[in-house]
């Protein structure tokens, strides 16, 4: 009996979670226009006087991460609002919140009500190339964690959902997020800062855009290195 009523507890809690994701999701969509990005940014461009703007971004990121919502050109936001330094501090601050909330409400929810919803409104979303890598993790290595945050076509807000219901500790999970969301997120805010100058200066382009060009060929690099070595592959079915 008392595990009946501890299981219709927990049910009781998901539910309740369910609820209030569903509901925040609501609320932000009505008061911020998170579902255009010019008038995201034009909502900042309002705040850019206000003393608190850095909470704001990095609290904004973070909600619309949580809620599947791509955050990429919100690092891009970042380097062109408080520079390559801030901008990317508060973005690497933002995803790493936001990957360790997604883990953790996958964990308490559970695989199967977290396969339920990804199968119901995302699954049919994704290319054949993007539903292989998230639905075949078998290798759950530090590198594997390490090299899919650095996979630009991967939706990051999935991928944290999906390894919540893995075996993966919460740890390995976090630290191989951190560094592996580094090398992108730096990217983005320096590229983006440098790009205020380009009409005062077009040169200052050149070096981001070699920065750029050699982060993607090192991503593709080691994407078809760790092929090779795993039979695990994100890109194979099993």
């Amino acid at each position: 009996m008392k595990v009946l009523n501890l299981n219709n507890t927990i049910k009781i809690f998901k539910a309740i979670l369910l609820i209030l994701i569903f509901s925040l999701c609501l609320y932000i969509n009505r008061l911020l226009p998170v579902q255009s990005k010019d008038d995201l940014i034009n909502f900042f461009n309002e705040l850019t006087n206000y003393k608190n703007i850095d909470g704001i971004f990095v609290g904004v990121t973070v909600v619309i991460s949580i809620l599947c919502i791509p955050i990429s050109w919100m690092k891009a936001l970042g380097g062109i609002y408080f520079g390559v330094g801030r901008g990317f501090m508060y973005g690497l601050l933002a995803a790493t919140i936001s990957c360790g909330i997604s883990f953790l409400i996958a964990r308490f929810l559970g695989r199967e009500v977290v396969n339920h919803l990804y199968n119901r409104f995302f699954k049919h979303k994704l290319s054949p190339k993007i539903r292989n890598c998230l639905e075949g993790r078998k290798d759950l290595s530090f590198t594997y964690i390490f090299l899919l945050r650095n996979m630009y076509f991967i939706p990051f807000a999935l991928t944290n959902y999906l390894l919540g219901v893995t075996y993966i500790s919460f740890k390995k999970y976090m630290l191989a997020s951190f560094l592996g969301m580094i090398p992108g997120t730096f990217m983005y805010s320096y590229f983006f800062a440098k790009s205020l100058r380009i009409q005062e200066n077009p040169t200052e382009l050149i070096l981001p855009i070699f920065f750029v060009g050699c982060y993607y060929v090192l991503v593709y690099i080691l994407k078809k290195v760790l092929t090779q070595k795993s039979k695990v592959v994100c890109f194979e079915k099993e």
